[in-house]
């Protein structure tokens, strides 16, 4: 069967980021074989947290991702970051949004895959 997952809350976000990593994370991980849940269905949840240092002429951004199970218990963490242009994420985030939720779809797919199968019979 295919896990399904849960995409919350991305915080910190400049521009349009929370709904944009949001919405791609969902498209990646369907990408991925790993099914879209509505939060609270019983389905881990996935969120994530962005911090962008302002840097002169670039910026670095930090995405951190938590993978929650049901039951409250972490599955685990990842971070991705890289360096944009200045303020370019003020705005629409587009091709970098989809860029980070492919990153975190194969990140998303190790926490599954080195976590134990879900309880059945709940």
């Amino acid at each position: 069967p295919r896990r399904r997952i849960a995409v919350g809350a991305v915080t910190g976000a400049p521009g349009n980021g929370a709904a944009a990593l949001a919405d791609a994370a969902r498209a990646a991980l369907s990408r991925a074989g790993i099914q879209a849940a509505v939060e609270g269905s019983g389905a881990p949840s996935l969120t994530g947290a962005v911090e962008v240092r302002r840097g002169g002429e670039r910026d670095l951004v930090v995405l951190s991702w938590r993978l929650v199970g049901a039951d409250g218990h972490e599955i685990g963490t990842f971070a991705q970051e890289g360096e944009v242009a200045a303020g370019a994420l003020d705005g629409t985030w587009g091709g970098i949004a989809d860029a980070m939720a492919r990153g975190a779809a194969l990140g998303v797919a190790e926490l599954l895959a080195a976590a134990p199968p879900p309880a059945r019979g709940r």
